[in-house]
């Protein structure tokens, strides 16, 4: 056990410490990042307003859920002593942490032998899959602890306490939850008492309604994107050959893994299929109602690794050879596709936030994109969403989460000053009315071509620094 949280420990820490050396915040923030960062912080307004924003879309708020709730929770007394940036980090860190032990403490509960337990914290919890949320900044793909503890609780007979993990395991991450519900269903027929979990999803019934509420008013996702959003096939560029890459989606497996499946001889192997096609993406299957929901066919490859692990317990190689976790470890580390330092990405506010005591409207705002694509504005996370848990008033812009939310269409005509604007966003009008409720307005880009419109609507400008333009609504 010592040498799993030894090991445990430097897996969790050695990826962010260039990060934490220049007191930045650890991920890439071309992705989800930001907002990762910002809806850690977000959650104490979506339960204060009974389960919806008012940060967003002012006044009338959004429709939201967090895609951390847990870890929201837990943030939530941590802003008293440090900023947000800082309680990511820190969260991040220890999700990596707690989620390779969990997953060492199921090994050992199924097979009693510290090189099997250290080959299966090793094959799910330091996986390219898992670790290249970290690169992203998607923190909810890195809660695999809940899913650990409860697979260690099935293994010690714990059928109660698993109720409770099972729970949890469905509110840390809906799509890790669908994982669970997965495993479930396919261990009981080994120990029908293990179906006893599905308990746990009673609990969490009211707040799996509150997100497939949310769901319900997205937009349909093309085949074409869900099958790119699923298992990938080749031979990827190893990371130390290849240059950064902070679209960290992968489903690489491993060579040693899959030298070790096809030479085990296992009766349990073929379970692995049941995920694997899952994660192809077919569009004959995501046609279906539950899965139609998934939305991300990739994910179901953390089953993939979990079954395989499961099905190579009784392999005697690594029943006996104690150098085989470390060998997938450095494999996964030198020819995955991954990078193995996270990328860094700047925690500072600017000064004019101080100044910010009202409703402001960033310019260029949001984008909306289908999931699956790129979203240009992605970036723009920075000062539409982390810059609000420095001001903390309500922003105008309704804003877009993954495809899941349609955009409003008060404040078309900014698009001028939005050069990723496609042409049927440039045609929309605003509309007039939704400027009474803003106080402040920040032009990022510094352009000129909205001063009279400002002007008309009773702006006048601040000074401010030469990155940003600075109005505010006349007395």
């Amino acid at each position: 056990m010592k040498q799993a949280v030894f090991i445990a420990f430097l897996w969790a820490l050695l990826p962010l410490l260039p990060a934490f050396w220049a007191g930045a915040i650890a991920g890439s923030p071309y992705t989800d990042l930001y907002p990762s960062v910002w809806s850690l912080w977000a959650v104490s307004d979506w339960l204060e307003h009974s389960f919806r924003l008012s940060l967003l879309n002012h006044p009338e708020g959004q429709d939201w859920y967090p895609n951390a709730l847990i870890l929201g929770l837990i943030a939530k007394p941590l802003y008293l002593v440090l900023s947000p940036a800082w309680v990511y980090n820190i969260l991040l860190l220890s999700s990596r942490w707690i989620g390779a032990i969990a997953f060492y403490m199921a090994g050992y509960s199924w097979t009693q032998n510290k090189n099997t337990s250290l080959f299966f914290m090793v094959l799910v919890a330091c996986s390219p899959f898992i670790h290249g949320s970290s690169v992203e900044g998607i923190i909810e793909g890195t809660q695999i602890w809940p899913l650990g503890f409860w697979l260690w609780a099935m293994g010690t007979k714990r059928y109660r306490l698993g109720i409770l993990f099972f729970c949890l395991s469905i509110l840390s991450n809906w799509y890790f939850g669908a994982v669970s519900c997965m495993l479930c269903f396919l261990l009981g027929f080994k120990d029908r008492k293990i179906w006893l979990s599905f308990i746990g999803l009673l609990p969490a019934a009211p707040l799996i309604g509150l997100f497939l509420s949310t769901l319900s008013t997205s937009a349909k996702i093309p085949a074409d994107i869900i099958q790119a959003m699923g298992f990938q096939w080749g031979i990827p560029d190893p990371n130390i050959l290849s240059a950064p890459n902070p679209f960290a989606i992968n489903t690489y497996i491993g060579w040693i893994p899959l030298l070790l499946l096809l030479t085990g001889r296992t009766r349990r192997a073929f379970w692995i299929l049941i995920p694997f096609l899952l994660s192809l993406g077919l569009p004959e299957l995501y046609q279906l109602p539950l899965l139609s929901s998934f939305r991300f066919p990739y994910r179901w490859h953390l089953g993939t690794m979990i079954i395989l692990g499961w099905a190579l317990f009784q392999h005697p190689w690594l029943q006996r050879k104690s150098f085989l976790p470390m060998l997938i470890l450095i494999e996964y580390l030198l020819l995955s596709p991954i990078d193995i330092i996270l990328p860094m990405s700047d925690p500072s506010y600017p000064q004019y936030l101080d100044e910010i005591d009202a409703v402001v409207l960033d310019i260029p705002g949001p984008l909306s994109r289908p999931a699956g694509t790129i979203n240009p504005s992605r970036p723009r996370m920075k000062y539409l969403l982390y810059y609000q848990t420095k001001h903390k008033q309500p922003i105008s812009w309704k804003v877009d989460f993954n495809g899941l939310q349609q955009m409003n269409n008060c404040f078309f005509e900014t698009r001028i000053l939005d050069p990723f604007a496609n042409s049927e966003e440039l045609k929309e009008h605003g509309n007039i009315s939704c400027w009474k409720e803003v106080e402040w307005v920040v032009i990022h880009n510094n352009s000129s071509k909205f001063d009279q419109i400002l002007q008309n609507l009773g702006y006048s400008k601040q000074p401010a620094s030469t990155l940003q333009q600075i109005w505010k609504r006349e007395k």
